[in-house]
């Protein structure tokens, strides 16, 4: 089992939060030398990791030989798909509290 916080991660600028309540920050992408671009899309793709690890996850039990396996790895994949297009984004995926 993984040890890292579970639940939705939410971004907040170059800044990722757990989607608790009170919010937890998760990490930080501001460094010197990398442009605001960069920090950002750093900040989409730690942002969209619990999902991804989610995808992975799926994937992996699905490839298990059953009768249902074309399908449960073709949502895998799905989602897989959709992280990676939200990660890519130039655009917030979404923020704590409306706050961007």
């Amino acid at each position: 089992m993984a040890n890292f916080t579970k639940g939705k991660w939410v971004k907040q600028g170059s800044f990722i939060f757990s989607s608790e309540k009170p919010p937890r920050l998760i990490a930080e992408t501001i460094r010197i030398g990398l442009s605001y671009g960069e920090q950002q899309a750093n900040a989409r793709l730690i942002a969209s990791a619990p999902r991804l690890y989610e995808a992975l996850r799926e994937a992996e039990v699905f490839t298990k030989v059953d009768d249902r396996v074309h399908f449960k790895v073709e949502q895998a994949l799905a989602l897989v798909h959709t992280v990676y297009t939200e990660a890519s984004r130039s655009e917030p995926v979404e923020c704590v509290e409306g706050k961007e």
